[in-house]
């Protein structure tokens, strides 16, 4: 909340947005707009179901978008012109300084249950990276970007930093058409150096096309079966061809179902500290 320069108040009634701590998130930020701490500071509306004028007098007086067609694509606009209004110096970056220098690594796939084992996998996967210096990116995705942000979170929690403010990101995947959702997965994961696959769909499936295209090294774990699977068979000759051997089996490994999770998570580690020697040489 310290760093940000916008907030979007969304209710579907005014009791939502006046209970206690959405209220003391609005109020807060008004008070730094008001006390000079964020000047250029912006909050918007987003109003679901409910009549505009109910609401408490500091949020009318600010832009309020209605719930309707198009809704979006207005809040969209605004938000943008908001930011594009700071001066340059204060304009958040997408990519702060650090991450530059550091391996992104983005999560994608699908389970059925939070208790499948792979789910904890993917949270040893995300605290492991995490504690590697990487830069972690993951889709709200159901047991798979959930536990591996939360593993990353956790990390970094104990290592002390600042997790609003850390390498972190998890992506919300909302209800938007299908260009749209398109559109946002390509935009977050730009720039993004591996993208590992845990089981996964039609979604899945669409996340490791961007990835390539991205020019992404992709660590399909194919024990987890799906879509992950799925593209593990398919790489398996190119990989061959491209991979050093220890690479490679590697590689081979993370199909092998008589392994366990830790010897594939193992063999996913070694993946990618080896990619990033690789990227850094």
């Amino acid at each position: 909340m310290d760093r940000a320069k916008t907030l979007i108040a969304v209710g579907t009634s005014p009791a939502n947005l006046d209970s206690r701590w959405v209220r003391y998130e609005w109020d807060s930020f008004f008070n730094d707009i008001l006390s000079g701490v964020k000047p250029d500071g912006r909050v918007f509306v987003y109003a679901v179901d409910l009549d505009v004028h109910a609401l408490q007098r500091a949020l009318r007086q600010t832009q309020c978008i209605t719930h309707e067609k198009d809704s979006l694509e207005r809040l969209f606009r605004f938000v943008s012109n908001a930011l594009a209004a700071l001066p340059r110096g204060k304009r958040p970056r997408h990519e702060p300084g650090p991450e530059r220098d550091l391996l992104r690594v983005a999560i994608s796939g699908s389970l059925h249950t939070e208790s499948n084992d792979w789910s904890e996998f993917c949270r040893r996967l995300g605290e492991r990276l995490a504690q590697a210096g990487h830069a972690i990116l993951a889709t709200n995705a159901k047991h798979v970007g959930r536990a591996f942000y939360r593993g990353a979170c956790e990390a970094l929690f104990d290592k002390g930093e600042d997790i609003a403010a850390s390498r972190c990101r998890l992506m919300q995947l909302v209800s938007l058409d299908k260009r749209r959702r398109h559109a946002l997965r390509e935009t977050f994961l730009r720039g993004v150096g591996i993208t590992v696959l845990v089981g996964g769909s039609g979604g899945t499936r669409e996340e490791y096309e961007i990835a390539v295209a991205n020019g992404a090294f992709v660590i399909p774990i194919g024990a987890s079966g799906g879509t992950a699977g799925a593209v593990w068979r398919e790489l398996r000759a190119e990989y061959h061809m491209r991979l050093s051997q220890e690479a490679f089996e590697a590689f081979l490994a993370l199909n092998d179902r008589n392994r366990t999770k830790d010897e594939i998570l193992q063999c996913a580690l070694r993946l990618v500290e080896l990619r990033f020697a690789q990227s850094a040489s």
